[in-house]
């Protein structure tokens, strides 16, 4: 089994004028830290390694309390990540809940968890090294600023 850390940063946009639910796209750029093969580390031969990946879906506000949102939604996965053996382009679908704490009216604390089940192969391992199963699992941490969506109660 195959399992790597891969840190990134994130950049994530939603359509605010749907009542029911909210349409959100993520873009996250990863560099690959570490790699293992049964729990073995595998040693990179180069450092220019790198994954992108793509989170298209729907958000659903479950519970909106003064201080506190709970939300979660389904998604569709695209993930490409450069590794020493391959190339590797995974397509699936996901699933996310996160919750939002508003700090400011204008600035919002952001804590999301993301899952996905993907078809794997797609990329260049497909002749050599087929994947039975591909799934992921990711937590991101994020700010939100936003002028014409201001939070109506706040921490500060």
């Amino acid at each position: 089994m195959f399992k790597d850390f891969l840190p990134g940063v994130y950049f994530r946009a939603e359509l605010q004028s749907l009542k029911s639910f909210t349409p959100m796209a993520r873009l996250t750029a990863y560099y690959p830290m570490t790699s293992t093969f049964n729990k073995i580390p595998q040693k990179p031969k180069t450092p220019l390694h790198f994954g992108v990946d793509f989170i298209s879906g729907l958000k659903f506000e479950l519970i909106r309390m003064k201080y506190l949102r709970f939300n979660a939604g389904p998604a569709l996965h695209l993930f490409f990540l450069n590794s020493e053996r391959w190339n590797y382009l995974d397509l699936g679908g996901a699933g996310f809940a996160g919750f939002e704490l508003p700090l400011t009216t204008s600035w919002t604390v952001l804590l999301n968890g993301y899952a996905s089940l993907d078809y794997g192969n797609l990329g260049g391992n497909r002749d050599m090294e087929p994947f039975d199963i591909v799934f992921q699992y990711q937590v991101d941490i994020g700010i939100r600023y936003s002028k014409k969506l201001c939070n109506g109660n706040s921490w500060i």
